[in-house]
């Protein structure tokens, strides 16, 4: 899985955890609170969040096109 934190792009690998009747379960997802398919951290989309409310969206996503890139 690739996912984009505030320091970079980091790339690792997990593992499923599976258990007869139930749904499976990824406990580094869970321990780092990711959503499925996400691909930036809650910190980043936090972040984004902030700088769009902040002011005009242009800059904003260039901001976040800089930071993230």
């Amino acid at each position: 899985r690739t996912m984009q934190f505030t320091f970079g792009t980091v790339e690792f690998s997990r593992r499923r955890v599976r258990k007869k009747g139930e749904n499976s379960l990824i406990p580094l997802d869970k321990f780092l609170q990711l959503s499925p398919r996400s691909r930036n951290s809650p910190l980043v989309e936090m972040k984004a969040a902030q700088m769009a409310s902040d002011g005009v969206y242009r800059k904003a996503a260039d901001a976040i096109n800089l930071l993230t890139n």
